[in-house]
């Protein structure tokens, strides 16, 4: 911020959305910022500037307890525990939060929910000083691969890649599988990537992989 104009709202919301998350990744999560405090600079041949005090409230930090989840029936509560990653007495950091839920994504993907959504609500206990993480999923519907086409490779080089392909035609569409097979058959001079196409009357994904040349 330094020689830049001096805004309150910008330096406000700085306060309350990068800051705030810092506070928010060790554990506290009831850090509160107070207005923020402008002086203007009062030194001898210089240019005027402000100095600016934030004032904090950091409050005590919190614990991981457990996650409570809603709307789950394709996956255990057990499972989804474990793709969170969190353990009861760990830091309740946001950060590890937000991954969790991306790696709980990655599950439901694998298994063909190709459009699960999530949403999380923290409820820290000033009690306990544990935080408990309420998680409402929508599941969507699962998903089936379709027809899969190969373009942009010669005849040959297309039969060697389907010959590396296991997954079938109504088999679950397994978006981890279809990742990692796109990262290892390309090569340092072919890029594979991916053009999924979602029949959500069918519940079919037709699949599109293209190779182009790396630049």
């Amino acid at each position: 911020l330094t020689r830049r104009d001096y805004s309150r709202l910008y330096l406000t919301e700085l306060a309350n959305g990068t800051l705030r998350t810092m506070y928010q990744q060790r554990g506290y999560w009831r850090a509160e910022f107070r207005e923020p405090i402008a002086a203007l600079g009062t030194a001898p041949n210089t240019c005027d500037g402000v100095s600016v005090t934030l004032r904090v409230v950091e409050g005590a930090p919190y614990m991981w307890d457990r996650a409570e989840w809603r709307g789950v029936s394709a996956i255990t509560t057990k499972e989804l525990d474990a793709a969170l990653g969190l353990k009861p007495g760990d830091v309740a950091d946001v950060t590890k939060m937000e991954t969790g839920l991306r790696q709980v994504r990655g599950a439901y993907r694998h298994l063909g929910y190709m459009q699960q959504r999530s949403t999380m609500t923290p409820r820290p206990d000033d009690a306990t000083r544990r935080l408990v993480l309420d998680v409402t999923v929508e599941e969507g519907p699962q998903f089936r691969l379709g027809e899969l086409t190969i373009a942009g490779m010669s005849d040959q080089d297309t039969d060697a890649l389907r010959k590396q392909w296991t997954l079938k035609a109504g088999d679950i569409y397994d978006d981890s599988y279809i990742q990692q097979f796109r990262k290892e058959n390309g090569t340092k001079t072919r890029r594979l990537t991916l053009e999924p196409a979602i029949d959500g009357a069918r519940k079919v994904i037709d699949l599109k992989i293209v190779a182009a040349a790396r630049q």
